[in-house]
């Protein structure tokens, strides 16, 4: 016998050893999170007990190495992982098959790794949908909400839009302020945050033929904005998609913080922004009266700014995937506690008024 084959087969038992435990240690780690996971669907959980446990007290400390780790890659790493999904797919299914475990593990395997995949999304970010609604961490009182306040708030983020659409579009002060702008607004209501010092712009239109603008990664807290905005409508959406990674997931408490933070900000540019996507979304909730008196009489460069924004939608928005996206989202949503799915965006308008009421708002 060679030394060669010798080293061979002295090498073999370390080498099964070696993957044994590993295989040991993955599922171990899928275990873990599959019971997490299962416990989350079966296990009724106070929201206090969430708030105070889990968006406050988990979260800050798993947000504040994630973000920091993510924000090294200048490019997105959920969405490269997307990417060698498929490839990964085909590996493992065409292993499976020539080891004839494929059987097996459709039937125990894909559901296990299934589950802990959820337990996961529960454990870095998805627990934040049953934290307690924003009315009660900000004392709101949407419900006594009524058209004269609409009318108030409109007008309001109309003279903001005024005031600020000739400020100089210097996007990276934007930002830098907005950052600055939403830690200062969150720290008297949860503390401090750790947040992103970069949002990654997808490639055009990626997201808008989906009939969205932004996303956050839950498993690795990373925001994105589709690169097919026009920019004043780009920050905004920035804005939003950073509160979801200081741990607010529901659509509405997040827009409310984004709203506060970017109308709060040094920047004229941001405030500008910010009001300028909050009008159009909350001015069908005002008078018609107003809509017919101000709506017409915003600056050329607003107007301008909303038809860049309606042109980009025309063209990236593909209306069939734009509608399979907003009923998956919506079940979505649904399924993680938010029962008004997809609906639930639209309390932003009442949200504001009731801000603005309680002066949260310039």
């Amino acid at each position: 016998m060679s030394l060669k084959e010798s080293t061979k087969i002295a090498m073999k038992p370390s080498a099964r050893d070696f993957h044994a435990a590993l295989a040991r240690v993955v599922y171990t780690l899928l275990g873990f999170f599959a019971v997490l996971g299962l416990t989350w669907l079966l296990l009724p959980i106070p929201a206090e007990s969430i708030e105070t446990l889990y968006s406050r007290g988990f979260y800050p400390i798993n947000a504040w190495w994630l973000i920091r780790l993510t924000d090294l890659f200048p490019f997105s790493l959920v969405g490269l992982g997307l990417l060698l999904l498929p490839i990964l797919l085909i590996f493992f299914f065409i292993r499976a098959i020539r080891l004839k475990r494929f059987s097996r593990a459709l039937l125990w395997q894909i559901p296990l790794v299934g589950l802990a995949m959820y337990g996961l999304f529960i454990t870095t970010w998805g627990a934040n949908y049953r934290r307690l609604p924003i009315e009660t961490l900000l004392q709101l009182e949407p419900e006594k909400v009524g058209a004269a306040d609409f009318d108030r708030l409109a007008q309001s983020l109309f003279d903001t839009i005024k005031a600020n659409a000739d400020a100089p579009r210097d996007r990276t002060t934007a930002f830098a302020a907005l950052r600055v702008s939403i830690a200062q607004t969150l720290e008297p209501v949860v503390g401090a945050v750790t947040l992103p010092s970069q949002v990654k712009a997808t490639p055009t239109g990626l997201l808008m033929m989906l009939n969205t603008s932004g996303v956050v990664s839950p498993l690795t807290l990373e925001a994105h904005v589709d690169s097919a905005l026009p920019e004043p409508f780009f920050l905004a959406v920035a804005g939003h998609e950073l509160i979801h990674t200081t741990g607010f997931a529901g659509e509405a408490d997040t827009d409310l913080l984004a709203a506060i933070a970017g109308l709060r900000s040094s920047s004229a540019y941001m405030r500008y922004g910010t009001a300028l996507w909050h009008y159009a979304r909350v001015f069908t909730d005002t008078s018609p009266n107003f809509q017919k008196n101000h709506r017409g009489k915003l600056p050329p460069v607003a107007r301008a700014d909303y038809a860049a924004l309606e042109l980009a939608r025309e063209q990236h928005t593909v209306p069939f995937l734009a509608g399979v996206s907003r009923v998956a989202y919506n079940q979505y949503l649904q399924s993680q506690g938010v029962k008004a799915g997809v609906k639930d965006y639209s309390r932003i308008g009442r949200l504001l008024a009731a801000a603005q009421n309680k002066s949260l708002l310039p």
